[in-house]
């Protein structure tokens, strides 16, 4: 996720827009989740989800059932699991989240009318109801859910859950502005199991300001019902689109082997896209835009095939038959843009100036989280430093096969300078008081 991001000041970037239209019945993808050449499993597919969701965007509100199918792969008996409600960070002022950041959130300022939750009134294992016995944590955005016996290790967990969900106007990645919809962070998540020290331990932790997430590999099959108007985006691949009838379609998503989904909702995007090299077969690069970002959407599209082509050849090679880079409208660019899921980032920093590189910078920065903390599926919230401080790294092996070694950072008659000398000269005092292993909630302000 970069930091900042600059948004151009465009002419006519307030013009309003034609009321929507009917979108032509999209074509499955059909193509798997994952390349050719990859051998599945990739992962130990601990949590899988099965989601089927509907989107009010006259409410801005989704309505969802979903299964969640855990594997017990600790040493010793769970009489309970804890789950994630990320979206009650935005439910009121006594949030986790709110209070740390004081309404604020990468330049973006929360909009004190807009209220984001989830609720989920029903959990049921085997015919059971567990829902009441759940209980908040710091918070309400962790639920610790009591099973009402020990489940061992080697069982398989199935719970059976509705929710709701109401998305704030853009904030912190998620949210609504206008007609686009970002909608991240937005069902009921288990934390992750781990085996430290020889002894079981659970992480599912308070959504903290400056904390993004950790979660198990698995596959998601998801059913998106949107109104027919809508362009969409998500995680995985689109497996089928059918019409329901009343102005609605069902969208249907498949991933395998990824740890979260996420997806866009908006009726003004166009696609453009092309095609990245990968050991393992060809990825299908997309680029999401508004007609007022068209002139931004080529360098996107390239930022993006070079990056997996780049990483490709220099670490692993990424395995998923897509990458998705939506670029968000010019007015929820700060909330929506610049942030990275499995297979779909978003980007920004659409800047109309001559050797500006930052647009190009946050696409490769994004892609290049598929891979840190992606693939690597790295702790972040404990361990941040292996997902910024790696793929902040690696960022500059793609921006100076772009722009050269010595211009990859500023292209200008001027300055001429490369990525690495650029970052080199960075000296943050803030920087030097947190130790490289702190918890991201506890570096210093700013970091």
């Amino acid at each position: 996720m970069r930091r900042i991001l600059v948004v151009a000041a465009l002419c006519g970037c307030t013009s309003r827009l034609p009321p929507p239209s009917v979108q032509p019945l999209p074509v499955a993808d059909g193509r798997p989740a994952l390349l050719a050449g990859a051998a599945p499993p990739l992962s130990p597919r601990i949590a899988s989800y099965r989601i089927h969701a509907r989107l009010d965007t006259a409410g801005h509100r989704i309505e969802g059932d979903e299964t969640l199918v855990w594997k017990h792969t600790g040493t010793a008996p769970v009489s309970s699991v804890p789950l994630h409600l990320y979206m009650n960070a935005f439910k009121n002022e006594a949030s986790i989240f709110i209070r740390e950041s004081r309404g604020a959130h990468r330049n973006a300022e929360k909009k004190t009318d807009s209220w984001g939750w989830i609720e989920v009134p029903s959990i049921v294992w085997k015919g059971v109801e567990l829902r009441p016995g759940g209980k908040f944590g710091e918070d309400e955005t962790t639920l610790e859910v009591p099973l009402g016996r020990l489940l061992l290790p080697g069982e398989e967990l199935v719970l059976e859950m509705r929710f709701t969900v109401a998305l704030p106007v853009i904030f912190a990645r998620t949210g609504y502005q206008d007609a686009f919809h970002m909608i991240g962070q937005w069902f009921p998540k288990i934390g992750v199991l781990t085996i430290e020290g020889g002894e079981q331990r659970w992480h599912c932790d308070t959504f903290h300001v400056d904390s993004e997430f950790f979660a198990d590999f698995g596959n998601y099959d998801v059913e998106l019902d949107v109104p027919d108007v809508e362009v969409l985006a998500a995680t995985g691949v689109l497996a089928a689109v059918k019409d329901l009838g009343g102005g609605r379609r069902l969208f249907t998503y498949h991933a395998e082997d990824v740890h979260d989904f996420v997806w866009m909702a908006d009726p003004y995007m166009t696609m453009a896209q092309t095609k990245a090299r990968s050991p393992l077969g060809d990825v299908e690069v997309r680029v999401y835009y508004r007609p007022l970002h068209e002139a931004f959407a080529a360098g996107h599209l390239e930022a993006a095939r070079r990056t997996v082509e780049t990483f490709s050849a220099t670490f692993v090679p990424y395995p998923y038959t897509i990458i998705s880079v939506v670029d968000p409208p010019w007015n929820a660019v700060m909330g929506a843009g610049g942030m990275e899921y499995p297979t779909l980032v978003t980007t920004g920093a659409d800047i109309a100036a001559k050797g500006s590189l930052f647009g190009a910078g946050t696409t490769v920065h994004e892609v290049g989280h598929n891979w840190f903390q992606g693939m690597l599926a790295s702790n972040e919230v404990d361990e941040a430093f292996l997902d910024e401080g790696l793929n902040e790294y690696a960022d500059g092996l793609v921006l100076d096969d772009m722009f050269g070694a010595d211009a990859s950072a500023w292209n200008l008659p001027w300055l001429r300078m490369g990525y690495y000398p650029f970052h080199s000269l960075e000296v943050d005092p803030q920087r030097m008081v947190s130790p490289i292993a702190t918890p991201s909630y506890r570096f210093a302000p700013g970091e």
